[in-house]
C-alpha cells in the first residue's frame, strides 16, 4: 500500500528503479503529478507500517504546489533539493531531519530564491536554521516554529541584514 499522504498527488506517473524486500524499499524514482515533479533516491524501511516508515536519502521537487498540499492560499510553488532522514509520511507523525536548498518558494505573490534550511520537523514543529540570501531578503533565522496549534507560534532569533518589504508584498 502507498502512504495515505500520497492522495494529494492526484493522477501521477512514476519512472525509475525500485527494489522491494519484505521490509525495505530502495527507490530511485521520479514522480510527475498534478501537484508537481518529485525526484528521490531513498531507502525506506519498516514498510509493513508504511505511514510510520523510516527513510534516508535525497529528495528534490520542482514546481511543487506547496500551498495546495498544506491548504494555504498564500503559499505557491516550491523548488527544493534536500537530504532527509526520518520517519513518518503524514503531517501528524512526521519526524524528519532535513538539510537542503530552496531555490524557489512563493509566498504572497513573491518568489523567494536561495534559501538554506537545516533542521527537524517533528509533531508539526520545525526546529532549526533558515538562511535566506534572496535579492530582497537577507536573513538568518535560528529557532522553532510550532504549527500544531490553531495559531502558529514562533520562538526565533533573527538577524536581518536587508529586507525590501514592498518587493516582498509584506
Amino acid at each position: 500500500n502507498l502512504p495515505s499522504s500520497t492522495g494529494v498527488l492526484g493522477d501521477f506517473s512514476v519512472k525509475g528503479n525500485t527494489k522491494i524486500t519484505d521490509t525495505n524499499i530502495f527507490a530511485k524514482n521520479e514522480i510527475d503529478s498534478e501537484i508537481g515533479n518529485i525526484k528521490f533516491d531513498l531507502e525506506i524501511g519498516n514498510i509493513n507500517q508504511i505511514d510510520n516508515a523510516s527513510y534516508v536519502g535525497n529528495v528534490s521537487c520542482n514546481e511543487l504546489l506547496l500551498g495546495k498540499i498544506i491548504k494555504d492560499s498564500l503559499v505557491g510553488n516550491l523548488n527544493m533539493n534536500a537530504y532527509i532522514k526520518g520517519k513518518g509520511f503524514s503531517v501528524n507523525n512526521l519526524n524528519t531531519f532535513v538539510k537542503g536548498k530552496i531555490t524557489k518558494h512563493q509566498y504572497k505573490g513573491y518568489t523567494y530564491k536561495d534559501i538554506d534550511v537545516d533542521g527537524i520537523f517533528k509533531h508539526k514543529k520545525f526546529t532549526g536554521k533558515l538562511i535566506a540570501n534572496d535579492a530582497n531578503l537577507k536573513l538568518t533565522i535560528d529557532g522553532s516554529a510550532d504549527f500544531s496549534k490553531k495559531k502558529n507560534e514562533y520562538s526565533v532569533k533573527t538577524i536581518v541584514s536587508y529586507a525590501n518589504f514592498n518587493a516582498l508584498n509584506l
